[in-house]
This record gives C-alpha cells, structure tokens and sequence, in this order.
C-alpha cells in the first residue's frame, strides 16, 4: 500500500528485482571513495516502444489471435512510464547538479502516476482501429492457472512464453511513485507531452508505416531483456558441467595423448578432476561476469605453478587451447544455442586465446624478470593437492552463485590462496 518514495526499500522478490537491490548496496559501499547516484527507473519507451512487456501487449492486444482482447483481472494492473528523452534530460540534471546533491542520493525517475493495462489497451485500439473495442477481463483466478498452464507448455516444446507465473502476484496491482522529492532537487519532471497516453499514438504510426522497422527495434529489444548471451552461455556451461568435465578428463587420460601430455597424464585423476573444474569454474565465472581477464590472470597463476614443477609452456598452452575447443564445441552442439555461434566465440574461444597468450607471456617473464611476475600476481597461487583444489573450486562456485561481479576481493587485487580457501582475509 502507499506510494514508492526514495525512502522505499527496494525489496521486490523477484530476480531482477533482486539484482538491483545488489546494485544499490554496492553504490552505497562505494560512497566512503566516490559519490554516486541511485537512480529507479519507470518502464522506459521510445516512439517505437522498446519496452518488451508493452511490445508483447501490443503484439497481442493488436493482433488477430483468439486472447487479442483478454485482460488479466480487472485489467487494473499499472505501473509507470517514462519515455527516453526525458530520462536522458534526468541524467543530465544530475551530472549538471552533482556538486550540490549529496554524496548519495535516490533519485525516482517517474511521473507521479500510472498507466493501466485496461487504459493502455483501450488507448492503443482505438488509434489502431478507430473504434472502441471492449476488452474481455479473466477474474484473477482463472488468469493465474491459465498463465501457468502456458508457462509450462511451453517449456516443454523450447518456446517459453513472455508472462512468467510469477507476474500472475501483480494482477490489477498499481505500482504508484510519488517522484516530488527528485523533482524538487533536480528542477526536473517529465514532460506532459512525453505520457505515454500521449505517445501511444505515435508508437502505432510507427507500427502501421514502418512495420519492418518497428519489429526490428522492438525484437532485439526483447533478445537483449530476454536472451542476454552471456547468462545463456553461462546457464549452458553450468547444466554441461559434469558432460565437459567428463570430455576433458578422458581427452588429458587418452593414452594416446601422453607425448602431448607428458606431465598432465602422470596426475593423480582426482587432482587432474579438480584441476580442470576450476578452470571450467574461472571460465563459466568470466563468461557470466564478461570479464575475460579473470582467464588470462588464473592461466598466469597456473603457468607460475607448472613452470616450478618442471612443465614446458608448451604442453600447458595446449591443454588450454584444448579445453576452449572442446568445450565451445560442446556448447555449439546444443540446437538452443544454435544463434550464439559468434556469442561462444566472444566469450569461451577468446577467453581461452587470451589464456594461452598469458602461459606464453608467464613463461617468458619468469626467464628473465620472475620478480616482476610475483608482483603482477600478488601472492596468488594455484593449490596442489586434490582438497585444496576442491576448496578453492566449492568457494569460486560460492562466489558465482553471490553474482560477485569478479573473483577480487574489494580490494583491486585478486584473492590470495590463502584468502579463496578461506584462510585469511582479503
């Protein structure tokens, strides 16, 4: 009950709720070094929309399909929009005014009201169809089943449907922002001629004249909300895990594979298991944080420690090149990933080639300046036994499932052995 203030916690319980709750607090605990400024935004839409949900309704409300007209409750359910230009004059007024503002400050960028599905609905087929259309309004509790039965239908043929079961708790719920304290510091609120009842008729000009245009704006759109690459990659490695690392540990214990692995092959097999997870657990940490020099730092670590056991640099640079090809062929073998070819390129292929440049360039510089290598480390260093190796694997996971956005510690530098098996602090 009530309206979102800045003062409102952001305690939504759903996943994207979630992550920027985690976006929050970490601005707050970096405002002892720098100043920053939470900013909440409404659904944000162009002439074109691009905002999916409205695409998706007005896919359906449009259409010619048997629910073109069917509303989830009493169609009450709202929330606010702001169109893009006036979230970019918002952006604006708070770099223009950021040596007035405080050091941290939660900024709504919102009008003071909202826009219902039934309003939004009656508004857009009118300007389509120049007549009034008369939406049909399923209670709520034949909605929620009904949303769920499609939900799961459709995972079972591979194409998941836009309503989630866990939209069906915000049925004819109305998100109302009171935005008067953002407006106040910033000298700042949305334009009357930016409301999206306003807008509407010029979204559907956009539709009816560049219809081509328009599904292509609005589809990638929708790829970028619901397919980004890098979680679908990632997703991919974490159900693949125990598939991969099986590939991985028969090619390395190949008999005929021991001249190319003269070292790797005399590994006791636990520690040879544990020792390709972590690497499959630092790469799956790098493709779901898109940082790929988490790879390139982990391979120098590994290049210091295989180097002192008397490894040359080239039977570790292949194993590297040979866990990327396996694995970037494991994952373009699944149909569902089928579209991201150029994706697993990016994010596996190109993490493992900056790895093995690393074991090149680990190599080298322990032959001529090894001081310099201990201090581009700093203190990091690769477990040797197979419970070390476990550990240090469980706590790379613990991590990962936090959705750390790295493997560092708060402090610039990665951790320590001692810090990742839990042994000292970062």
């Amino acid at each position: 009950g009530g309206s979102v203030t800045e003062d409102s916690p952001a305690d939504a319980d759903f996943a994207y709720a979630r992550s920027k709750r985690q976006g929050e607090d970490m601005v707050r605990d970096s405002a002892e070094w720098f100043p920053g400024a939470i900013i909440r935004l409404a659904a944000v839409f162009s002439d074109w929309c691009e905002y999916p949900p409205l695409y998706m309704f007005l896919q359906t409300w449009l259409g010619q399909r048997w629910n073109s007209r069917i509303l989830g409750g009493k169609g009450n359910s709202a929330v606010t929009y702001i169109h893009i230009q006036d979230l970019v004059k918002l952006f604006h007024a708070v770099i223009e005014k950021s040596d007035s503002l405080p050091r941290i400050g939660v900024y709504n960028a919102s009008p003071n009201f909202c826009t219902s599905h039934r309003d939004l609905f009656q508004i857009a087929t009118r300007y389509y169809t120049g007549e009034q259309v008369r939406p049909f309004c399923m209670p709520r509790r034949l909605a929620g089943p009904g949303i769920y039965l499609r939900w799961w239908l459709g995972r079972l043929v591979g194409r998941i449907p836009f309503e989630a079961p866990w939209m069906t708790r915000y049925i004819d719920r109305q998100l109302v922002v009171d935005a008067s304290r953002t407006y106040e510091a910033l000298g700042w609120s949305p334009a009357r001629r930016s409301d999206i009842s306003r807008r509407l008729l010029l979204m559907i000009e956009n539709m009816k004249a560049h219809r081509e245009t328009w599904n292509q704006r609005n589809e990638a759109a929708l790829r970028r909300v619901a397919r980004r690459p890098n979680f679908v990659i990632a997703e991919a490695l974490q159900e693949m895990r125990e598939h991969c690392l099986g590939l991985l540990e028969d090619f390395v214990s190949d008999p005929g594979h021991r001249d190319r692995f003269p070292h790797y092959s005399r590994m006791e097999p636990e520690a040879m298991r544990w020792f390709l997870t972590l690497i499959y657990q630092v790469l799956y940490s790098a493709v779901q944080t898109r940082d790929r020099q988490l790879m390139r730092h982990y391979a120098q670590v590994i290049a210091a420690r295989r180097r002192q056991e008397g490894f040359e640099a080239s039977e570790v640079m292949d194993l590297m090149t040979s866990v990327g090809e396996i694995v970037s062929e494991a994952l373009r073998r699944r149909r569902d990933l089928e579209d991201l070819g150029q994706q697993i390129h990016d994010h596996v292929v190109l993490s493992f080639q900056l790895a093995v440049d690393a074991v090149e360039d680990a190599y080298e510089t322990m032959e001529s300046r090894p001081q310099e290598l201990d201090e581009r480390l700093g203190g990091v260093e690769l477990p040797t036994n197979a419970s070390d190796l476990e550990h240090m694997v469980h706590q790379l996971s613990d991590i990962c499932d936090e959705a750390l956005p790295s493997l560092y510690g708060g402090t610039g530098r990665p951790l320590t052995r001692e810090q990742v098996l839990g042994k000292g602090k970062p």
